[in-house]
């Protein structure tokens, strides 16, 4: 919980691809495509979107990454970054145009995508920010050069693609989605969601404009290749519960075998972590706002605490300030086990029980005196959207590189249904657990992926038109 108050917030990676329209009132992007029709590879695993093994050396990438960030212009540049902003953002056939200046930008670069071009073939990252010994103090700020670094390569992918140099732009796509696995060791919270921005930007701005580049190789089976889910969940809730533990905050302890002074302190220092991350203003002294739950919460909290099991004699006799300590504490726990049960499930196997929690948590919120610690754990159930929404977006180019095997091998012309398409095996929707909505319109087709209304209204449209093979 500690860090992730901070970061869910401010976490705003998201990036859209392809040549996306102004969303229509119902809030879907819309994304226009021109495919050129080209069979699935052969060899099947010609291509590949992580370094083969074959590939890789022993060492830990993190340094490289480290002496890579090192390596980037002086900050005070800022027309340099401001330029890769912008060039990241122009689509190939402008970014065709400004090939010489863009080059020029990437040269200043050099050296650091040399490194990371290293880094991304290394059999391990260990990213040690002293976890385990500060806990929320923990600095991942190597997490912002990261993501620098990520911007700079997506130009250069994207530089190759407009020359047609598929060989180029694979290997600098595969650097990209190796930096995203290398995320993975001891991920925070805040390292899951920025390791979903990467395969957002790497699918949206490199694939999506791959798959829509004359005679590009089909990816299908390179896409297929990536790991399910593609973003690892389960260290992310492990390593956060050990953040809490060092923290303070310990979510593996029976919230029973807290003493009077253990539970006021666990309780007195989440609530300080929680005002801490909250908008500069006027805020009451939080020992009048302790004071204030306590009076509005004492006869919810006793029975809320003799429901859970505790002995009604013993709640009874228990001080006001130990009852309310003890059932706000117990019912985060409970909210906070609610919200991380199911995250290795796909979003449309845990949407019920999502569904259950988003209702538990607006009936807490409706009360006078809500547990602030319940509040401030909802954030975390967007977690299975952005988590979810990576495994989304591979699921969809799959899809779209199925269709254009299947135009390859019908003359150009794209499926009536997506069940013509035999030869390949289609992705399903992870957050339905169906195929994608498809249908054809004249010699066109639109592919349609819905979010869950959980979250948000609205979605994805692709609008794909299709090159005649010549």
């Amino acid at each position: 919980m500690m860090r992730h108050i901070y970061c869910i917030a401010a976490f705003a990676f998201f990036v859209a691809g392809g040549s996306a329209s102004a969303a229509p009132a119902d809030h879907t992007e819309v994304v226009k495509m021109i495919l050129h029709p080209m069979p699935a590879t052969q060899p099947a695993l010609s291509h590949s979107l992580l370094p083969r093994a074959i590939d890789q050396s022993p060492g830990n990438a993190a340094t490289l990454y480290m002496i890579a960030a090192r390596k980037v212009p002086d900050y005070s540049k800022k027309d340099v970054y401001a330029k890769i902003d912008d060039l990241e953002d122009l689509n190939l056939e402008d970014l065709r145009k400004k090939d010489k200046e863009a080059q020029e930008v990437l040269d200043q670069f050099s050296t650091s995508l040399e490194y990371v071009d290293l880094g991304a073939r290394r059999e391990e990252a260990q990213w040690d920010a002293g976890l385990r010994d500060l806990g929320a103090r923990a600095m991942v700020s190597y997490l912002n050069d990261m993501r620098l670094l990520q911007n700079v390569l997506c130009v250069q992918y994207r530089l190759q693609l407009s020359r047609g140099d598929f060989n180029g732009a694979e290997r600098s796509l595969q650097s990209a989605m190796a930096m995203e696995r290398q995320l993975s060791d001891r991920p925070l919270l805040i390292q899951g969601l920025v390791q979903c921005g990467f395969v957002e930007l790497a699918m949206h701005h490199g694939i999506a404009e791959w798959v829509s580049q004359p005679g590009a190789p089909n990816l299908y089976w390179a896409l297929t290749a990536l790991p399910t889910p593609i973003v690892q969940r389960l260290p992310v809730a492990q390593w956060e519960q050990l953040e809490n533990i060092v923290s303070g905050l310990d979510t593996s302890k029976p919230v029973e075998s807290l003493s009077r002074q253990q539970a006021n302190a666990a309780f007195t220092h989440a609530l300080t972590v929680i005002r801490a991350s909250q908008r500069p203003g006027k805020m009451e002294p939080i020992e009048k706002q302790i004071n204030d739950l306590r009076h509005a919460n004492v006869e919810r909290g006793r029975q809320f605490l003799e429901l859970h099991g505790f002995a009604k004699q013993a709640v009874q006799s228990m001080p006001d300030d130990q009852v309310v300590s003890l059932f706000f504490l117990l019912q985060f726990r409970i909210f906070y086990d609610d919200v991380w049960k199911c995250i290795e499930l796909p979003y449309w196997q845990a949407a019920s029980q999502l569904a259950q929690i988003d209702k538990a948590f607006k009936t807490e919120a409706a009360e006078p005196s809500p547990n602030p610690l319940v509040l401030a754990t909802h954030s975390t159930l967007r977690i299975y959207y952005v988590f979810e929404r990576s495994d989304w977006d591979v699921a969809q180019m799959r899809t779209i590189e199925a269709i254009r095997d299947y135009a390859a091998r019908h003359g150009g012309t794209a499926p009536a249904a997506l069940d013509q398409i035999s030869d390949l095996p289609l992705p399903i929707d992870p957050f339905t657990g169906k195929p994608f909505e498809y249908r054809v319109q004249g010699k066109d087709a639109v592919l349609e992926c819905p979010l869950p209304s959980l979250f948000r209204s609205g979605g994805r449209r692709f609008e794909l038109s299709f090159e005649k093979p010549k």
